[in-house]
């Protein structure tokens, strides 16, 4: 016999159901952050290669427009100056667009592609350590690690700068025509103060940008808050009849077999008038716990109005049939449990969903199914037929 999935993993109470069913809007805002650090890791790698291409124009138009000042010949310039930083940039550039694409996860990927660049600056300011100008590319860096809005990599990010701009002043020494000066020292101690500030302003940024996107999913979550208690039915624990408006609409393209079933407590005025409201309601409670164990995603109950309810049923009409037996067996098992009750029992009809058929008439056609069910003596089911 063909199986179908009534239970799911995250749980089987309707609240659960919501997350699946419907839109989680938190989860998309989240996501859509996460596109948005994907689409800016690309641009990054992107800014990597150009300034590549950029760097290695400026050398060679560089030399040409100061050769009269230039100790090196041209072979000797391109070398040291042009081909070296050029060749192991453009590695690393291949390595980190190789790895971005990768299974990592974003968090890692951020990481990777700002030590990347982090790298590509540190060996432009060793090559041309000559110029105490040079070391506002590590200041570039701070700031472009704000797009990631992590706290922890810019801190890393300004570290690293500071880091390596230490070891290309004072420890390595790639430019043999490079010597420290009293300005050049004067210089490039103004150049860690504004380190500082950029720093301190790069985390600014960061928690502007943070206290931002959390008002915004805070205000997200307090509207879904607000949906979903629209969409749950209190009394029954399932669906409510605007969270079933809200499902039609996301049947339009399915393409297998279902069925509405309408479903409607038997003499549930005289228990009322017989046992009292609050006993009419507990009723109401053990129908919805009753369907709480299948729902699924072939298997969604919805309280309608009053006693009646309404199930939609992904399967074949035999197994629609035989699951709300199956559910009516249960309802009167727990009912004698608790109420010492035979009696209670309920009545169905089902009619088979059809794009092509408004949901409206699908529901009367249930709905008349249902009447027939009442007429035939009560706790029976019914399908509709043509």
């Amino acid at each position: 016999m063909k199986k179908y999935n009534y239970e799911t993993k995250g749980g089987n109470t309707a609240q659960d159901r919501l997350y699946e069913i419907f839109n989680d809007n938190t989860k998309i805002a989240k996501d859509e952050i996460n596109s948005l650090q994907t689409y800016f890791r690309l641009i990054h790698i992107r800014i990597q290669l150009v300034i590549i291409i950029i760097a290695f124009c400026f050398e060679f138009s560089y030399y040409f427009i100061f050769q009269n000042q230039m100790p090196l010949s041209f072979n000797k310039y391109f070398l040291k100056y042009i081909m070296l930083p050029f060749v192991i940039n453009f590695l690393l550039y291949i390595i980190t667009k190789i790895l971005n694409q990768k299974f990592y996860d974003s968090k890692k990927k951020n990481y990777l592609v700002m030590m990347s660049s982090l790298l590509q600056s540190f060996l432009y300011i060793v090559v041309h350590q000559l110029f105490v100008t040079i070391y506002a590319g590590l200041l570039l860096m701070i700031f472009l690690s704000t797009i990631y809005h992590d706290k922890k990599l810019t801190r890393l990010t300004s570290l690293i700068s500071f880091m390596g701009a230490i070891l290309a002043v004072f420890v390595i020494k790639y430019d043999g025509d490079h010597t420290i000066t009293s300005k050049y020292i004067s210089d490039f101690i103004v150049m860690i103060f504004i380190f500082i500030v950029a720093h301190v302003t790069a985390e600014f940024v960061i928690n502007s940008n943070k206290a931002e996107h959390s008002k915004i999913l805070k205000a997200i979550e307090e509207k879904e808050k607000y949906w979903y208690g629209m969409m749950i039915d209190d009394l029954s624990g399932l669906y409510s009849r605007t969270a079933l408006r809200t499902y039609i609409n996301k049947l339009q393209d399915y393409k297998g077999e279902l069925f509405v079933v309408m479903i409607d407590l038997d003499n549930f005025k005289k228990i009322n008038d017989t046992y009292g409201h609050q006993y009419g309601d507990n009723v109401i409670r053990i129908l919805g716990q009753t369907f709480k164990p299948y729902l699924g995603d072939s298997f969604s109950a919805f309280r309608y109005g009053g006693d009646e309810f309404l199930t939609i049923i992904k399967s074949d009409k035999n197994h629609a049939n035989m699951l709300i037996a199956e559910t009516r067996e249960s309802f009167r098992k727990t009912c004698l449990t608790q109420f010492k009750n035979s009696e209670l029992s309920f009545s169905a009809g089902i009619s088979r969903f059809s794009n092509d058929i408004p949901i409206a008439e699908i529901i009367k056609q249930a709905d008349s199914a249902l009447y027939k069910a009442k007429k035939a003596g009560k706790n029976t089911t019914v399908i509709y037929e043509e």
